[in-house]
């Protein structure tokens, strides 16, 4: 029998690490090089969704603004089910998977990670935790339409306390080499 994308095969399944944190805080950086160091998968929410994404934006007359309430809801919702199953069906085949997403929500609540992560096998959350100013400084650096519309907050998800459900907080004004290489021995520690 063959495990639906939303059904772990705990026999072949590999971890799943899932790095969050605010937009310019370094969990894409940090991500690419934690998949390219440990031969596993990277689905970066920005890269599979947001083609789609603009397509409702433009839909809907959000414009650039991801956090306008027509992209909130289902449609958040239905972005971060896309990542959960292409990654319950990538690490059921046996290779790790690197997810990067904001994930806001799963790093503020504990049922919020548990509807994510319960569908998949040996999952370790990471929130990338950046200084505000940091944050704002990257973002105008990028220059992305999308990065105009976001709103200057804290770099720092709340809930995100080591111990609670995440499993590491790191600073994201650290180098993005050395933070990669922490995700990956608190990666193997949870496989152990």
């Amino acid at each position: 029998m063959d495990a639906s994308p939303t059904t772990p095969d705990a026999l072949h399944s590999a971890p799943v690490i899932v790095i969050g944190g605010a937009p310019g805080s370094g969990k894409t950086s940090i991500g690419k090089l934690l998949a390219r160091s440990t031969g596993a998968a990277l689905l970066d929410q920005d890269t599979l969704t947001n083609p789609l994404i603009a397509q409702i934006a433009a839909l809907t007359g959000a414009g650039d603004d991801l956090d306008h309430p027509s992209l909130r809801g289902e449609v958040r919702a239905a972005r971060y089910a896309c990542l959960r199953d292409a990654a319950a069906e990538i690490s059921g085949l046996g290779c790790p998977v690197v997810v990067v997403a904001p994930f806001t929500s799963e790093i503020a609540d504990p049922i919020a990670w548990q509807q994510f992560s319960g569908m998949l096998s040996g999952t370790v959350l990471v929130a990338v935790s950046i200084d505000p100013a940091e944050s704002l400084r990257r973002r105008r650096m990028r220059g992305l339409a999308r990065d105009g519309t976001v709103a200057v907050g804290s770099g720092r998800a709340p809930g995100a306390e080591p111990g609670l459900h995440v499993d590491l907080v790191v600073d994201g004004a650290g180098f993005p080499e050395e933070l990669a290489e922490q995700i990956r021995a608190v990666a193997e520690l949870a496989r152990r």
